[in-house]
């Protein structure tokens, strides 16, 4: 498919045409993301409350906060 595009935007409207999810998917999705890590989490991070989102948690495990 890229090979055979002209532009990004065919590609993007080929992806988006095959990779469309529901909107209950979407919402499972967006609620797993927001609430990760879970308070009990094993990585022994669950005990910070700045952790708050996913990017926060491969922060902390990349000790960048």
């Amino acid at each position: 498919m890229v090979r055979g595009s002209i532009t990004d935007g065919q590609v993007a409207d080929w992806v988006q045409s095959r990779a469309a999810k529901s909107d209950a998917e979407k919402q499972i999705h967006r609620e797993t993301m927001l609430d990760y890590p879970k308070a009990d989490d094993p990585a022994g991070q669950g005990h910070r409350d700045d952790i708050r989102l996913f990017v926060d948690f491969i922060d902390a495990d990349e000790k960048r906060i």
